[in-house]
């Protein structure tokens, strides 16, 4: 089976039978390695990924060009002409090749009798734009309105731009919405007890991978990779020397003060990067990482087993539903909670697809209700963090003010817009109050 053929596979998973992007394409990508056939899964990955993000605009393209509305085109070619046009685009594939590819699917997929249409929508497509795709675009959006601009070329639905201009303003949304499109770079985070600085950098050297670091306060042991890599395959992530973080992700577990010798519990902890650093931080405390199912809380094991972290185990549990012997038995409580991860659009795209405002107000209301369970964890004096990854105001400064209403004392606060480093994240720290 060949990367386009898979590619057709997963795309249509995400998008027909609702499919989640980063599942759907690390299950595809698992099945190759299963299956130990050759395939170039960067360039697969690249497809599924970046169809996905740009699926609106493609979607728009192929409902001017071919004079059908989409709902009028069958699912199956719908995914074919995108991940063709997406190809041509922005992949750097001939035209011709893309063209021919995307016939031999339709016939291959019983859908013969529209081969010509595939092949005269693609050229036709691929002639008008003459190889300008911005300017192509431009012209053919010309006489629409703002909002169904920036729907378009930002391949975001209008209802959540609504919500996203409400949230942001004009002056921040658009800054936002092409941080979306940046390439996003991975982030190690050392962890400190399991090796040195000298030792760590020797090995991303020996390994021919190139970084750099932000020279900030809490960012020391975080290293940007400056190449594309799979953390899998670079020596000192195999080793256990380090995990995957975005670095807001490190900003906010570093936001946290520590002593280091605190009973810390995370609440929401898979795939357990958030546990795993401030396990890190504890080197005298203990950590308990705790999630919905077993099957979450293994992905955490597995990550605790590859690093060799002593002092954190892990806890199949509820965040909504209290565990009495949890009550006032924990110094710090870390929620990173369920939320419409608007922040992360840019490493899961179909996020945009999938999140409307009711979505939102139905994740805020869980949101109260985990806190309201996890704060009686803390002993009097303990500290808790709260944080998302997203930038509504209701998942995030409203629930910020009601931590407060339940005996809490605001310490610190961070709020990060996505950019090609960083995802969009919110952060909050509290102390409970005495009594």
């Amino acid at each position: 089976m060949n990367e386009r053929e898979r590619a057709y596979r997963a795309l249509y998973k995400i998008f027909f039978e609702n499919g989640l992007c980063h599942e759907v394409l690390r299950e595809t990508l698992d099945e190759i390695d299963k299956s130990g056939e050759a395939a170039n899964k960067a360039w697969l990955a690249r497809l599924v990924n970046g169809t996905c993000e740009r699926w609106l605009t493609l979607a728009f393209l192929i409902e001017k060009q071919s004079g059908r509305p989409i709902s009028k085109i069958k699912p199956q070619l719908l995914v074919i002409l995108a991940m063709s046009i997406y190809q041509a685009f922005f992949m750097k594939v001939p035209e011709s090749a893309a063209a021919n590819e995307a016939v031999k699917l339709a016939k291959k997929h019983k859908l013969a009798g529209l081969s010509g249409f595939v092949n005269g929508v693609l050229r036709n497509i691929f002639r008008t734009a003459s190889g300008d795709f911005e300017n192509y675009l431009e012209t053919l959006l010309k006489d629409e309105k703002y909002g169904k601009k920036l729907s378009v070329k930002y391949s975001v639905p209008e209802e959540l731009l609504s919500v996203m201009e409400k949230e942001l303003g004009n002056d921040t949304l658009e800054k936002a919405l092409s941080g979306f499109f940046t390439e996003k770079k991975l982030c190690f985070y050392r962890l400190g007890e399991k090796c040195s600085k000298e030792e760590f950098e020797n090995s991303l050297k020996k390994n021919g991978i190139n970084y750099s670091k932000r020279e900030e306060q809490g960012l020391d042991n975080a290293y940007i990779i400056e190449m594309a890599v799979s953390p899998t395959s670079v020596e000192c992530f195999k080793n256990g020397l380090c995990i995957v973080q975005n670095i807001s992700s490190v900003r906010a577990c570093e936001l946290l003060p520590v002593k280091g010798d605190e009973k810390a519990i995370d609440v929401c902890a898979a795939p357990g990067g958030k546990a795993l650093h401030l396990a890190d931080r504890l080197k005298n405390g203990t950590v308990i990482a705790c999630d919905l199912t077993a099957a979450k809380t293994g992905k955490i094991e597995e990550n605790i087993k590859r690093c060799g972290i002593k002092n954190i185990k892990t806890f199949a549990a509820d965040a909504t539903v209290n565990i009495k012997e949890f009550n006032e038995a924990f110094d710090i409580v870390t929620a990173d909670l369920p939320c419409s991860g608007l922040g992360v659009i840019g490493s899961k795209p179909d996020i945009r697809y999938k999140t409307s405002a009711a979505d939102i107000a139905e994740l805020a209301a869980i949101q109260k209700k985990i806190l309201k369970n996890v704060s009686r964890y803390l002993v009097p004096g303990g500290m808790l963090s709260f944080s998302t990854c997203t930038f509504t105001k209701e998942e995030n400064e409203d629930n910020a003010e009601y931590i407060k209403s339940l005996g809490f004392t605001e310490q610190k606060r961070l709020r990060i817009l996505p950019d090609g480093e960083q995802d969009g994240f919110f952060v909050a720290i509290f102390k409970k109050n005495e009594q």
